[in-house]
């Protein structure tokens, strides 16, 4: 029999549990789109094999995330309403809520994946970051 979930309580008042979910999407999905970006201009600027050596030397968890970003890559397309809701929270807040536009953007960006049949390779998808379009530009 598989383990269950324990259910938890966000609290009383009335939100809690959207604004809970909110804050947690916010750092986990919001930092997959930041890994990912991370990625993208160190493979641009030509440091990719450096920052992941880095990585593994000092920051084992990282370079986890990272690699993580090739399972997830083919449902961030899903995400996208999500961090803009999540940048309005930010917003309604009174923190800046660019981060969140942005990683919504990333998000976007990987909606080619979509339909992909097995995780695209990282290196593919860092080049489909570099050569999105971008609003305004």
């Amino acid at each position: 029999m598989p383990a269950r979930r324990r259910t938890r309580t966000a609290g009383e008042p009335i939100g809690a549990a959207s604004a809970l979910k909110a804050c947690y999407a916010a750092w986990s999905k919001g930092a997959t789109a930041l890994i990912a970006a991370v990625r993208a201009v160190a493979v641009h600027e030509g440091v990719d094999a450096a920052l992941v050596e880095a990585w593994r030397q000092s920051q084992p968890d990282a370079l986890k995330r990272s690699e993580g970003v090739r399972t997830s890559a083919r449902k961030t397309w899903r995400w996208v309403a999500e961090m803009d809701e999540i940048a309005a929270t930010f917003a309604s807040a009174g923190l800046p809520d660019g981060f969140h536009r942005a990683a919504a953007e990333i998000h976007r960006s990987l909606a080619r994946y979509r339909d992909a049949t097995a995780p695209p390779p990282l290196d593919e998808i860092v080049r489909a970051l570099a050569a999105s379009p971008r609003p305004g530009g």
